[in-house]
């Protein structure tokens, strides 16, 4: 209990309560403790057309998503498989956009699809973000960035399929496609599900990229149920709220409850040294179809890169005219005419406020970090090897909360934290993501496959608990150590939603958001931020690439 006590107090504290909190308020009126009203505020929510709105447009953004997700991502890791030597740096492409903090994202994404930006400068004036068009971009930008996370699940999967079955079927006649349908489809149904299951979260991460390039009002193709939540927060109807974050809980909890009983969740067992065999070589327009979407992955990063080296007087002369502030003797089509570091100059000497951010969100990182690794290694070991009073309730709690969206507890939080006298303190940022649960779900189901004979043969050598966590576990869990620390750097690197809300201070706002909310002010400087902020994802990700991406995941080409 003392080793699980700090993943169950976080747990509880920070999502179980908050949520209980949540419920009760869906069914009070007023401030505080509220007066009991039924299912009153069910009923006028009913009639609110933007929470209809936001319903479909959500659960509309989420089945066009995993439709094209999923088997996109089968695909790619297909072929990657085979891809010999080319196939880790191809799949570390892929796997790269999900470390691009979202700021990154806007300057691109705004320089292309503003109303002045570069495709309506081919096609005609037009704000592709405040059109029906919004909603494809928003979905591009998903499957940009969340295909590659899917494409390493399901390589990890096919490790697991024992090369015989496909040669016994080769061996008998079946094709390609009856091996894909009934071999590889059916062994891989626990990576289907967990892909679904990942993909529909980071459907409602997804907001980040709406707020930033649409604002609390975006065009109605892309209002969100946390446009909704974090309005009706702004305007203070909190029972409103409440009732909109119950209402989402409950369409979640029936969704993943209706995949853990689908024939996905009866998927075959992972088999260890599975499909050992030497592969066929990827036809050569394979491997050239990889190199253009790995390409098509990298653009926007060699393009912020390559940027952040012009000059601001090159950057408003090349791309003023994009962002509708060109003088008059800028045209469309410029060329650069060299390369400067005036701009990296102005952000680390002459331009403070941008390197302070980038210290505020580095040192938030790294305590969400140390906090993370501490908390999820003690708690999943008491998870994974021990037995005390509700274990079963406090894992289920895990595991259904781990997957729920931040803004069904943000209302809670909100108050959990003002009376904690913690609200427009980093504090308020750091402490909800040190206890996050995923941690403690994740290293628990990885200790429980290392076998139980090295912690005995441990304990008869002397060991003590932490020295077995230190010296035996933490080494064999390497790779789910290193997705840990990998995701939640990502996660505190991109918050939106919580210092929006947490934060009074707009001076206080971290990177993510204080780059999101000056864009048009220098652009020449937005460039250089965005590489200093790509920087600690980049080295961090670089770093474990090893552990991410194993060399075992890609086959050997067949001689």
């Amino acid at each position: 209990m003392l080793l699980a006590g700090p993943a169950i107090l976080g747990l509880l504290v920070f999502w179980v309560l908050p949520f209980g909190y949540t419920v009760y308020k869906s069914f009070t009126t007023g401030m505080g403790w509220g007066t009991f009203a039924g299912t009153f505020n069910y009923a006028q929510l009913g009639r609110n057309h933007l929470f209809w709105l936001a319903l479909k447009n959500t659960f509309l953004f989420l089945l066009c998503g995993l439709a094209l997700i999923v088997p996109l991502a089968l695909l790619l890791s297909l072929l990657l498989q085979n891809a010999g030597r080319w196939g880790k740096a191809l799949a570390l492409a892929f796997l790269f956009p999900m470390m691009l903090p979202v700021s990154t994202m806007v300057v691109v994404v705004n320089l292309f699809f503003s109303e002045n930006g570069l495709l309506s400068q081919l096609v005609g004036p037009f704000n592709w973000m405040d059109s029906p068009f919004a909603f494809a971009i928003l979905l591009l930008l998903y499957l940009w960035k969340n295909l590659g996370i899917a494409v390493l699940i399901f390589l990890a999967g096919l490790q697991t399929i024992p090369g015989e079955l496909y040669e016994s079927a080769e061996m008998d006649g079946a094709g390609k496609y009856a091996r894909l349908r009934y071999i590889t489809l059916p062994m891989l149904r626990p990576e289907i599900l967990v892909v679904t299951m990942l993909s529909t979260l980071n459907a409602f991460k997804n907001f980040r990229e709406a707020y930033v390039l649409g604002g609390d009002h975006p065009h109605n193709s892309i209002y969100m149920l946390q446009h909704f939540m974090n309005n009706n927060f702004e305007n203070m109807n909190f029972a409103r709220l409440s009732v909109a974050a119950v209402s989402l809980f409950l369409f979640l909890f029936l969704l993943y409850g209706l995949l853990l009983k689908s024939p996905l969740s009866k998927g075959e067992a992972a088999l260890a040294g599975g499909n050992a065999s030497v592969a066929a070589k990827t036809s050569k327009g394979a491997l050239i179809l990889l190199v253009i979407l790995a390409a098509l992955m990298l653009a926007p990063v060699i393009f912020t890169i390559a940027n952040s080296f012009l000059s601001p007087q090159e950057v408003q002369r090349v791309f003023g005219p994009l962002i509708g502030m060109a003088s008059e003797t800028d045209t469309i089509g410029q060329l650069s005419r060299g390369l400067s570091l005036q701009g990296y100059y102005e952000v680390f000497f002459a331009t403070p406020d941008y390197l302070v951010k980038f210290w505020v969100s580095l040192l938030l990182a790294v305590g969400a970090i140390v906090g993370q690794i501490v908390i999820s290694c003690i708690g999943g070991f008491a998870f994974a090897f021990y037995s005390f009073p509700g274990k079963k309730v406090f894992y289920a709690l895990l595991c259904l909360f781990m997957l729920l969206p931040v803004q069904v507890t943000l209302l809670p939080n909100y108050l959990l934290l003002d009376w904690l006298k913690l609200l427009n303190t980093y504090w308020a940022l750091l402490l909800p993501l040190a206890f996050a649960p995923l941690g403690t779900f994740l290293l628990a189901q990885i200790f429980r496959s290392i076998p139980a004979d090295i912690l005995q043969a441990a304990r008869l050598d002397g060991a003590n608990t932490f020295q077995v966590m230190g010296k035996v576990l933490l080494p064999c869990a390497k790779g789910g150590l290193a997705t840990l620390i990998v995701l939640t750097l990502i996660e505190s690197w991109n918050m939106v939603e919580q210092p929006l809300i947490y934060l009074k201070d707009v001076n206080a706002y971290p990177l993510s958001v204080f780059l999101a909310s000056r864009y048009t002010e220098n652009v020449a400087l937005q460039f250089v931020c965005c590489v200093l902020s790509l920087l600690p994802l980049v080295l961090c990700f670089l770093y474990y690439s090893r552990d991410l991406l194993p060399s075992s995941l890609f086959r050997r080409e067949a001689p």
